[in-house]
């Protein structure tokens, strides 16, 4: 009896979320219905269905008071209100005569023009009895109440409060217009274009639907001084998408659900932490920020740190994700995170990008020209097949030099072979590079260049796994796959069971391939693997025209480690509220405009700047309106505000079978002063039909992963 009261009590949250995805699904059609049939009764049609879903095969609920009958079907794609004389296919127009038609002689039959200009007599509260203006309000009704309803959703939203992300930034994507731009870990964009303080989602909205060719102006508070910066940031495909290459801000909070990535350095603290725990200190320097933890991860990598965290406490009743007060102080110590590797050095490849203002922009490095010697050591091989400097840990060998201030002789060849020597002084870097897909590139921060890691191996590190298998110097990686021999965590046997590891797309012929996973991507993969699982690399190699497998373990290396440490944080939200009334009926409406033309906006780029594979059909709406729901009622009526934006400005596309198209056929009537002629309807309407269904099934391919999306 107890295990059933836990199990309903955990299920609990979620058939709540259910609950309330569902009941703010079904009023966002509810209303748009709502509005077709109130003005459909202001006109006097006679309305004999009003339904939320479709009662297909006569599966519904349902109870009739009145003239009307009231109802939910079966099939939640919709709704519709059906009306005497009307059909949502206007070349049906004998069918909806024959269901008006009245005898002249009746003293209430009112005369209507046919599409071939005859005069027939119909019921005059028949949809077809009534004026192009007030058939044109009734069709226009259920947009008109989609935008009232996404103010009154947006409105209801800043009185409650809404979580949102701050437009603050914890890394960038090596080579992104962020990255090249200069932005860093706890640099804040404190307006977007006109947007004021804006959010991440505006910045991701502004990346995805930006100008490609003037950007957007942005105003930044920059971490380390607190001075404002104004630059202009121009979104680049990366993928598929346009991006900017910024990752959310995180917060100091430990997530509820796991505290460490199994296997790291935090797992192996002297103390475990906590879920819930928040980070108030390192070495007892104090935390103000996700910046600041990560300037000391950065600047203490491979020492020993001690923790100092709040375990327990509360924060204040508005503002959930504040800091917290009271509860206990504990300390905890965390050793150094030693990088694990399989003794594989690749190929550096050419520079990709120069970051504005760094040393290498100052020293004149170019696109396009490649590292081969960092005073006199080459990367990758040396002459007589030994490591010089391994691409994968330059950067820490150059961080060391930094701090000295010591000036470093790069070796630089370009596209001819041609060599010159640039001198230069590395910089001290206390902040983390980001990524946001798996083709990162590798960024030498303290130069301020970024560079591909090909898959061409150079050498193998002595006394590693790698020096012992079947690998030579020259050898083109072409796939791979990481195997678990002994799987004792729950990623490594949920992997093992469900045959998660399915060989990976590597690059090919020493050429970047946009979208494929990047030798790099794999080599920091390794890095949340807990080795008690003894994971290992199953590469397959090119040499002499022949493919052969080799397997490679990994192991913990002793020169090189990690910044980052293990703990697993919360994204860092701020509660959002308006201050008054007037701010928030203008919040409501800002919101609600930014919706509508956010929706013609994605539109207008679909095919070019976003793929088709961005579309989402009802089983992503669902999802999506669920995981805002989990983050607070005033999340999932934000999200109700843009679904119901959404449907106005879809629902009104001329397209036959849309609302729009109802409207381009009635603008079509009252210019020409009777209906459009049925063949001429019938081929539009086919064609619209045609589309819809090939939409629908394309969405909801999508939706079930028939269809992949590869965004």
């Amino acid at each position: 009896m107890g295990l059933c009261l836990i199990a309903v009590s955990d299920w609990g949250p979620m058939l709540w979320g259910i609950l309330q995805v569902a009941l703010g699904l079904g009023f966002v059609i509810f209303v748009h219905e709502l509005g077709h049939f109130a003005v459909a009764k202001w006109c006097g049609v006679q309305c004999d269905k009003f339904f939320v879903g479709f009662d297909i095969g006569g599966y519904k609920l349902s109870r009739k008071w009145g003239e009307t009958e009231y109802g939910i079907g079966i099939l939640p794609l919709g709704g519709y209100v059906k009306m005497m004389g009307q059909d949502d296919n206007p070349a049906n127009f004998e069918a909806q005569l024959a269901e008006s038609q009245q005898s002249a002689a009746s003293p209430e039959a009112k005369e209507i023009i046919g599409p071939q200009g005859q005069r027939v007599f119909v019921n005059p509260r028949s949809y077809m009895a009534k004026s192009v203006p007030q058939r044109m309000a009734i069709i226009s009704a259920g947009v008109i109440m989609n935008i009232i309803f996404a103010v009154i959703f947006a409105f209801i939203a800043y009185g409650v409060g809404v979580p949102e992300m701050p437009c603050a930034i914890s890394g960038t994507a090596p080579s992104s217009a962020a990255w090249e731009a200069g932005l860093r870990t706890g640099d804040r964009i404190l307006k977007l274009g006109e947007i004021e303080n804006p959010t991440y989602e505006d910045l991701q909205g502004k990346a995805l639907l930006g100008d490609l060719q003037n950007g957007v102006e942005c105003v930044v508070q920059r971490a380390n001084t607190g001075e404002t910066e104004t630059m202009r940031l121009i979104p680049r495909m990366m993928g598929r998408i346009s991006r900017l290459g910024v990752s959310p801000a995180m917060s100091l909070r430990l997530s509820n659900t796991k505290a460490v990535v199994p296997g790291s350095a935090a797992d192996k603290a002297d103390h475990p932490f906590e879920p819930g725990d928040e980070l108030v200190a390192i070495n007892s320097v104090p935390l103000e920020s996700y910046a600041d933890l990560v300037r000391e991860l950065a600047l203490h990598n491979g020492e020993e740190l001690e923790y100092t965290v709040r375990r327990g406490g509360e924060s204040p009743k508005h503002q959930p994700f504040a800091p917290r007060e009271g509860g206990e102080l504990v300390k905890i110590v965390v050793p150094p995170a030693p990088l694990k590797g399989l003794g594989i050095v690749a190929t550096l490849g050419p520079i990709i990008a120069v970051q504005v203002d760094s040393p290498a922009a100052k020293a004149g490095l170019n696109v396009g020209e490649r590292v081969i010697a960092i005073d006199g050591v080459a990367i990758g091989a040396k002459e007589d097949g030994s490591v010089g400097w391994d691409p994968l840990t330059v950067e820490q060998q150059l961080q060391k030099l930094a701090r000295d201030e010591q000036e470093v002789k790069l070796t630089i060849a370009n596209e001819k072979g041609e060599e010159r020597e640039v001198a230069l002084t590395p910089r001290v870097v206390d902040w983390f590079e980001g990524a946001e897909t798996e083709s990162e590139p590798l960024a030498l921060s303290a130069l301020g260049i970024a560079c591909h890691v090909q898959p061409t191996i150079q050498a193998t590190v002595a006394d590693s796994p790698a020096s012992v298998a079947d690998i030579k110097a020259g050898d083109q990686i072409l796939s791979a796959r990481i195997l678990f021999k002994n799987p004792q965590s729950e990623e490594a046997k949920e992997a093992k069971g469900e045959g998660v590891d399915e060989p990976l797309p590597v690059l090919q012929d020493e050429t970047y391939v946009s979208g494929s996973v990047s030798w790099l991507s794999l080599a920091n993969s390794g890095q949340t693997l807990d080795l008690r699982d003894e994971p290992a690399l199953e590469l397959q190699l090119k040499r002499d025209g022949k493919v052969h497998l080799v397997t490679v373990p990994f192991y913990t290396r002793s020169d090189a480690f990690s910044p980052k440490r293990g703990t697993i944080l919360d994204l860092q939200k701020e509660m959002r509220y308006a201050s008054s009334l007037s701010e928030q009926a203008s919040s409501a409406i800002t919101a609600t405009k930014r919706s509508l033309l956010g929706v013609y906006t994605f539109l207008g780029k679909i095919g070019r700047q976003v793929p088709m594979t961005a579309l989402g059909g009802p089983v992503t709406i669902a999802t999506q309106a669920y995981e805002r729901s989990s983050e607070g009622f005033g999340k999932l009526l934000l999200f109700l505000t843009m679904l119901s934006a959404n449907l106005a400005v879809i629902n009104f596309l001329p397209i036959p079978m849309l609302d729009g198209g109802h409207m381009a056929f009635l603008t079509y009537e009252a210019i020409r002063g009777k209906p459009a002629g049925e063949k001429f309807v019938m081929v539009l309407q086919t064609a619209g039909l045609a589309f819809l269904l090939m939409l629908m099934a394309f969405v909801f391919g999508l939706d079930f992963g028939l269809i992949p999306r590869n965004l």
